[in-house]
């Protein structure tokens, strides 16, 4: 079986806590020597206030509210950086309480066409159990669990559906 590209592939590191949004400006990560100060001056802010904080630059995107920080990226060469981003943000935020981490992956591949798209959800999701229940059924979306394969504890939930960004193609999550 050939090995399929991911056209797009993200990572999102989330940590959920007790987090104060109005700290977490692009000019504060400037300060703190965690983005370049060119880089914080050219990102782009869609909101800061109180409760929330979004902003986003080249290859990030950053979104706090008070129990939860995403640190994101589309640009798969970016892992190790944003990586580097939110260990450095919380080793400068030392007494910031973080109850729980997850690091996620979600890839959209492109498909060559709408048959070859339609025969992966045939053999995620087969159709012949919902007949005389659905018309016509289709996979909008399958979430599978199970243990991690590797020495790691803990499970992944593999999620899989139509790219809302690549068409024809499907996007696999990984939590």
């Amino acid at each position: 079986m050939p090995i399929i590209k991911a056209e797009i592939d993200g990572h999102t590191i989330v940590l959920v806590g007790s987090f104060n949004p109005q700290i977490f400006q692009p000019a504060w990560f400037a300060s703190q020597n965690l983005l370049k100060k060119e880089e914080a001056d050219g990102a782009k802010i869609e909101i800061i206030n109180r409760e929330l904080v979004v902003f986003s630059s080249s290859w990030l995107r950053i979104e706090v509210m008070s129990e939860r920080v995403i640190f994101a990226t589309a640009q798969a060469q970016a892992f190790e950086w944003l990586r580097d981003l939110a260990i450095g943000t919380f080793r400068v935020l030392p007494h910031t309480p973080i109850s729980m981490l997850g690091i996620n992956r979600d890839m959209h591949f492109r498909v060559e066409t709408e048959e070859e798209w339609h025969s992966i959800g045939h053999r995620l999701a087969p159709k012949e159990i919902w007949k005389g229940v659905l018309i016509d059924p289709g996979m909008a979306g399958l979430t599978m669990r199970g243990r991690r394969p590797d020495e790691h504890k803990g499970a992944l939930n593999v999620r899989v559906e139509p790219s809302d960004r690549i068409k024809p193609g499907v996007i696999c999550e990984c939590e």
